[in-house]
């Protein structure tokens, strides 16, 4: 699951400095009458902010990735590759969005931490473009690549950039190390979690975790039990995205011990992992949570059968925070709009321009 501490930005598909505004504040961007959904998403494609164009991209991969993934590809802006990848990796088995993600791995112009990310995840057939080849900052990502697919050299590098903390601030490519399955790399994180950034130290703690070392246990329970709120957020965060035979258990003390927020959060994290989620519980926190554990909440819409993942999402389309409504209308694109054309016109009508995007790809969903 995302850190709550950077889901407004994912959310948007893009970095930090380009959130959301502040909820009572918002800049309401309203779309020409005369447009249509398809239309106003068409436009948002050439936005010079990436959060908007990333997520204008995304909704028109979905519609025709064979016109509109190549464009997103070759955007300058990683985020909108990023963003474009992640549409094309919702269906991985299609051969047209595998040829695709297949031809982004290889090519010498995108970003390494997203060509890296999807050879990674959703192409791990597709050979990515050679470290050997790319400049020395990207060449960590790619040699992640190779070294899973066994090249000795790569693999000493990774260790090498591990070991003295050489590593961009890039959750993915922690994630990234955590599922690649080399626990030969386990030495070389021991030796950097000292030297490591502080915005990365519990996801490096988590990808060692991921593969087997049990050391870094005492460092997420530290945090969990010790650690303020934001901490203990973060943590559970990492908690998550690990499925280690101690997550189960630290989850379970975490929702025993914390208070507020934290307890209730862990609770949830350990409903999801035991496939034990209730519609009901779920419809509490929309009425009466926090605004993370409600985004969070809209996150989870997609385990719940169809007609109790709209009704959770009708709630979070009524929300009076805009980042809420946001959730509410990524989880609502996969359903497609069936009974809520009224509300995403209005939405389509008159809200922030994020917010019209993500309106019109549910309208126009296939």
């Amino acid at each position: 699951m995302p850190h709550l501490t950077l889901l407004l930005a994912l959310l948007l598909g893009c970095p930090a400095p380009h959130p959301l505004p502040l909820d009572g504040a918002v800049d309401r961007a309203t779309a020409p009458q005369d447009k249509g959904p398809e239309d106003t998403v068409r436009d948002a494609t050439s936005h010079t902010d990436p959060a908007v164009r990333g997520r204008a991209l995304a909704a028109m991969v979905r519609l025709d990735p064979d016109a509109w993934a190549p464009r997103g590809l070759a955007d300058p802006n990683p985020w909108v590759q990023e963003a474009t990848v992640a549409a094309l990796c919702e269906h991985p088995a299609d051969p047209r969005m595998a040829e695709l993600l297949a031809q982004f791995v290889q090519a010498r112009w995108g970003s390494a931490y997203v060509q890296g990310h999807a050879a990674m995840t959703c192409a791990p057939s597709a050979a990515a473009r050679s470290w050997r080849e790319a400049e020395r900052w990207d060449q960590l990502p790619l040699a992640l690549v190779a070294a899973r697919a066994g090249d000795t050299e790569a693999l000493a590098l990774v260790q090498r950039a591990l070991a003295s903390a050489e590593v961009a601030l890039e959750l993915n490519f922690l994630h990234d190390l955590g599922n690649s399955g080399l626990v030969a790399l386990i030495p070389a994180l021991r030796a950097g979690q000292p030297l490591v950034e502080e915005e990365l130290a519990l996801d490096w703690a988590g990808a060692r975790l991921a593969l087997g070392d049990e050391e870094a246990e005492a460092l997420l329970e530290t945090a969990l039990l010790r650690g303020d709120a934001w901490e203990q957020l973060e943590a559970l965060d990492v908690l998550g995205g690990l499925a280690t035979p101690s997550t189960e258990a630290l989850l379970e003390r975490a929702a025993r011990r914390a208070e507020g927020v934290p307890a209730d959060y862990a609770a949830l994290l350990l409903d999801a992992r035991r496939g034990k989620l209730s519609p009901g519980r779920l419809q509490a926190l929309m009425e009466e949570g926090d605004q993370e554990l409600r985004v969070q909440a809209l996150g989870l819409a997609g385990h719940l059968a169809p007609r109790q993942a709209r009704s959770l999402i009708r709630a979070g389309l009524a929300d009076e925070l805009a980042t809420v409504r946001l959730a509410a209308l990524d989880a609502l694109i996969p359903l497609g709009a069936d009974g809520e054309e009224d509300t995403l016109r209005a939405i389509f009508a008159d809200d922030l321009l994020e917010l019209q995007i993500a309106a019109a790809a549910a309208l126009t969903a296939r």
